[in-house]
């Protein structure tokens, strides 16, 4: 995948509808109270950003060519509400946390209160020029479904008493591997 940041903005998909008992979350059953419902916030920023006008989700402030972008930050140590990442024009993360605003200067600003700031996922196993392929499915191709093969040479080369399966795809245009990597950024992956 060329170039995406290193960090990417998910906005979260709802509001919060408590209903003050910390242990309430909505579409949670309420006889299913324990269920972790995610981090506890780990640091609060004393000092929120300027944020978005109220009914909209992020607000940009025009600037100079680093960035700061706002919200609450998930890291390797927990949460920080209303934090920030700088980044300068390099695309260099030079700050992460409460006092990043300091540091900032005239950078240009994406504050999304109440929104998420992650890290970016990283794609362990795919193969982006099969991206094209769709799902091989044994009842298209007289095998039964209930076959199970422990060896990867079982389906691909036909061994021990096994049908041989040739897949299909694998010469996915290039246009069609960009939009598999813009899918895969969508869902928060930006290294395949």
């Amino acid at each position: 995948m060329r170039f995406l940041p290193i960090f990417f903005l998910l906005a979260s998909a709802c509001a919060s509808e408590g209903n003050g008992d910390p242990t309430h979350d909505a579409g949670v059953a309420s006889g299913d109270a324990g269920i972790d419902a995610g981090p506890e916030p780990g640091e609060t920023c004393e000092t929120p950003l300027q944020g978005p006008d109220p009914g909209e989700d992020c607000a940009v402030i025009a600037g100079g060519d680093s960035l700061l972008i706002g919200g609450d930050l998930l890291t390797e140590n927990g949460v920080i509400e209303n934090g920030s990442v700088l980044i300068d024009s390099a695309g260099v993360i030079r700050c992460v946390g409460c006092d990043c605003v300091a540091q900032a200067g005239d950078a240009t600003q994406l504050i999304c209160r109440g929104q998420v700031i992650t890290p970016g996922l990283i794609n362990a196993h795919d193969h982006i020029s099969f991206i094209n392929g769709r799902p091989w499915q044994a009842s298209e191709h007289g095998v039964d479904a209930q076959q199970r093969w422990r060896h990867r040479h079982d389906w691909r080369r036909g061994r021990r008493g096994h049908p041989r399966i040739s897949i299909e795809g694998g010469r996915a245009s290039t246009e069609a591997m960009q939009l598999g990597e813009i899918r895969f950024a969508l869902a928060g992956a930006t290294a395949i």
